[in-house]
């Protein structure tokens, strides 16, 4: 190496070391405010790093903590200043860190960055539309959204991406005036139909008070005026249209009972008259056989069983002998029956006869004697008294008297509820039934 080769190393190295002494004596001047890129570049001596993400930025900035912010310049700038020096440096650890930074985690980012905007962007669009009046609301068409600016603010993004996104919002725009709009319009029927039905509430109050106002009778002197005699004779007459209502009515109940009872007793009579002609038509038959019968020939022939089989014609004769004397002897206790019921119901009962019934209405009845074919008893004896006071079979009527006596109550309540039955003839119907429980107990004891 030559002297001149020499001459020149020592004039870099010279030259060298006075960049390096110019860079330590670098001073930095406080100001502010500065934008994020000045803010930045004096925390980073040697640059802002390229994959450093929004998010990271905006947590840098804020680790400042300070009003103003250094801004690096010669020495010789600001000799008329006061001067004040500041030592930046950075840890060898963070710029590891910074380098090794996963550029796929910036670009994710960077795709929330823009999703932020995007919805912020909607969020204000939404907005500003529901703070519109309803009356400047219009049809929404693609001319309402300004593509300038919405292509301002996505312009990072791709040209194919912000078509997207633009008819995106213009979508949204339109449901949100569809929903706004049929929003509106119940709002407006709910009030319409609270309107006429408050009218119609009114109208039908006033048409109320009308009428009463109408209706209501003024007397007059004349009235006042009117005589002892004339008004014991309204009192006589409107008597005497009572009487009169209550026996019509009473009288249309008794042509029902009466009615029942002819139909009744023309069906008994039809099927007696029917019976009796099967048993003279059943006798005849049987007188003309036996008349022409002839043992003789009967032996000779052996048709009948009597001849054929003896033995099984005996024991089926007696098997039907026995049958038929059961049956004989159920109908003759049904008759007996029939006659003991019709001579207790053909029995007079004085209506105003309370002195003649005291005894059997003063006495009580023990419930617990009862048995279920008792019970049976009074339930047909309650069925032919119904039947005899309405003309009628009932069946409601029936049931409800005999859930009140199954109830066990007394005289009293169940005068009270048979009230509702026979009306102005309870205390009758009363006495027939308190008689029947008395019988039927007694028969038991007995």
């Amino acid at each position: 190496m030559d002297v001149s080769d020499s001459s020149k190393l020592e004039k870099s190295g010279s030259k060298r070391d006075l960049d390096e002494k110019t860079n330590r004596d670098r001073t930095l001047v406080l100001t502010g405010p500065f934008s994020r890129e000045q803010q930045l570049r004096s925390m980073f001596v040697y640059g802002i790093p390229n994959s450093l993400s929004a998010e990271s930025i905006e947590t840098l900035a804020s680790l400042l903590n300070v009003e103003g912010y250094a801004l690096g310049k010669s020495r010789g700038g600001y000799e008329a200043l006061k001067l004040t020096e500041l030592k930046v440096s950075v840890q060898q650890n963070s710029l590891n860190q910074l380098r090794q930074y996963n550029a796929q985690d910036a670009y994710r980012s960077r795709i929330l960055e823009l999703s932020a905007k995007i919805t912020d962007c909607l969020r204000s669009t939404s907005n500003n539309f529901l703070n519109q009046a309803p009356s400047s609301r219009s049809v929404v068409d693609d001319s309402d959204i300004n593509v300038e600016a919405v292509s301002r603010e996505f312009k990072e993004l791709p040209s194919s991406l912000r078509v997207q996104v633009i008819k995106e919002i213009q979508t949204f725009r339109k449901i949100a005036l569809e929903h706004e709009k049929s929003k509106m319009s119940e709002i407006e029927n709910i009030d319409a139909e609270l309107r006429s039905s408050l009218e119609k509430k009114t109208n039908d109050i006033i048409d109320s008070v009308k009428e009463e106002v109408e209706e209501y009778h003024f007397s007059s002197d004349e009235e006042n005026d009117k005589s002892d005699e004339t008004l014991l004779q309204e009192t006589v007459s409107a008597q005497l249209k009572e009487q009169e209502h209550l026996f019509q009515k009473r009288l249309m109940r008794y042509k029902d009972i009466e009615k029942s009872r002819l139909e009744s007793h023309r069906y008994n009579m039809t099927r007696k008259a029917h019976h009796r002609e099967e048993q003279g038509a059943a006798s005849e038959r049987l007188i003309a056989k036996l008349s022409q019968f002839d043992d003789d020939s009967e032996a000779e022939k052996g048709t009948d069983q009597y001849y054929t089989d003896f033995e099984s014609w005996y024991r089926n004769r007696r098997e039907f002998r026995e049958k038929e004397k059961a049956r004989d002897e159920k109908i003759l206790a049904e008759r007996e029956e029939r006659f003991t019921r019709t001579q207790s119901e053909e029995t007079p009962v004085n209506t105003e006869a309370s002195h003649e019934h005291g005894d059997v209405l003063d006495e009580t009845i023990d419930w617990k004697q009862i048995s279920d074919v008792e019970w049976k008893d009074i339930h047909e004896f309650i069925v032919k008294v119904v039947l005899e006071y309405f003309g009628v079979d009932e069946t409601e009527f029936v049931e409800f008297i005999m859930e009140q006596l199954r109830s066990t109550p007394t005289l009293e309540v169940l005068r009270e509820q048979l009230n509702m039955v026979f009306e102005e003839d309870t205390d009758t119907q009363l006495v027939k039934i308190w008689t029947k429980l008395h019988e039927i107990l007694k028969e038991k004891t007995s």
